[in-house]
């Protein structure tokens, strides 16, 4: 029998606080998040992954793209962008952005996102 291995990972800090703007929708991630999924990048490269769901917000696209940018087996991993996967909503940073704009916005990030459970 093969063995699968599942592993979680939350996204990092946001870009802004909450707190300060409560009408900030879906933000980026901060310059302290992006060097943790950096710090994580060898741990995370020693794993070969087969599927990699991703929740439609902008912070946890940037963290799989941080994380998995130089995983030598990116190209085969799916990377499928799975709402289900969406944490709950506690405040205005929970709420998604057009999906048709994050499409784009991630189209040329150089990990193949698929957004097909969604459209």
């Amino acid at each position: 029998m093969m063995k699968a291995k599942i592993g979680y990972e939350e996204h990092s800090p946001l870009k802004d606080k909450i707190e300060s703007d409560p009408t900030l929708i879906d933000a980026a991630l901060h310059p302290v998040g992006i060097m943790q999924c950096q710090t994580h990048q060898e741990e995370v490269n020693s794993v070969n992954y087969k599927v990699v769901y991703v929740s439609p917000l902008r912070r946890t696209l940037m963290t799989t793209l941080n994380m998995f940018k130089n995983h030598p087996n990116k190209d085969n991993i799916k990377f499928i962008v799975l709402p289900i996967v969406t944490e709950a909503l506690i405040s205005s940073c929970d709420i998604g952005s057009d999906i048709f704009e994050l499409e784009k916005e991630f189209s040329t990030c150089g990990i193949k996102f698929d957004f097909g459970m969604i459209m």
